[in-house]
């Protein structure tokens, strides 16, 4: 939750000028967080915790390489020249 402001504004889905603009961003970030919590507290006793973590993985790597993604392009467009 800390470092999700910093990570949209260095993804280059906002602009970075406009604080309250990330922020506001962040909050769909802290509501995934929020689900997920939730989910593990009130199951994790009936499915047990490699269950959890082994269905959490693949959305762990989904999000990080997108965000990754998002960075290389934010930082690397800017290389290119058409024509």
């Amino acid at each position: 939750m800390y470092y999700g402001p910093q990570m949209i504004k260095q993804s280059g889905i906002i602009d970075g000028s406009n604080t309250r603009d990330i922020i506001i961003a962040s909050i769909p970030l802290g509501f995934i967080n929020t689900l997920g919590n939730a989910v593990s507290i009130f199951y994790i006793e009936d499915w047990g915790r490699k269950f959890i973590m082994l269905r959490a993985i693949p959305f762990c790597v989904l999000g990080m390489s997108g965000m990754a993604l998002g960075i290389y392009l934010t930082y690397f467009s800017s290389y290119v020249t058409v024509g």
